[in-house]
């Protein structure tokens, strides 16, 4: 479990301090946390390549962090990773927000490439519920430079939303289009 950490950047939101590659980088294994409650969860903001990468790893979960964005005096405001927010390749049945509570959405914006990417065959049976993505709940404009959601090369069965009362996410403000499924 990686909860209550500041990755790339200090609570206040001080630029400049990023890591040099992946704020975090997973290989490997499975049943991974990160974060937790909104009041457990990270800021990871202001590296160089991705905020999160998980490789080849399954039922992880991603609850309750700010990636890319950090929360200031004026509000929550963009301190995006240079590539993705989220990366997940070849890791599958794993989570990103949950409808146990609100404490668990993500906030992801402000990334140089895309809020959320999802790739691989082996990148399946994925939920991705009640998150916050390119904006929050005050709509500030949050986006992230290119796709908000981007689901590519054969990952499949991937949820985004529900049925479930507060399973919808919202995403807005991303400068490409909000969704893209793309398969082989």
């Amino acid at each position: 479990m990686i909860s209550n950490s500041v990755i790339g950047t200090t609570e206040s939101g001080t630029p400049g301090l990023g890591n040099g590659g992946e704020g975090i980088h997973l290989i490997g294994g499975g049943q991974h946390t990160l974060g937790g409650v909104a009041s457990v969860g990270n800021i990871i903001a202001g590296n160089l390549s991705n905020g999160v990468l998980i490789e080849n790893s399954v039922s992880n979960k991603i609850y309750g962090n700010r990636i890319g964005i950090i929360t200031s005096a004026d509000g929550n405001v963009k301190l995006g990773n240079s590539l993705s927010g989220v990366r997940m390749v070849n890791s599958g049945n794993s989570e990103v927000g949950a409808t146990i509570l609100t404490g668990y959405r993500n906030y992801i914006g402000g990334n140089g490439f895309y809020g959320l990417l999802l790739e691989g065959a082996e990148t399946r049976n994925t939920l991705v519920k009640n998150n916050f993505i390119g904006t929050d709940q005050t709509d500030a404009l949050l986006g992230n430079v290119s796709h908000g959601v981007l689901i590519i090369n054969q990952a499949q069965n991937i949820a985004v939303g529900g049925q479930e009362i507060q399973a919808g996410n919202t995403i807005a403000h991303n400068d490409s289009v909000l969704l893209n499924w793309q398969s082989g």
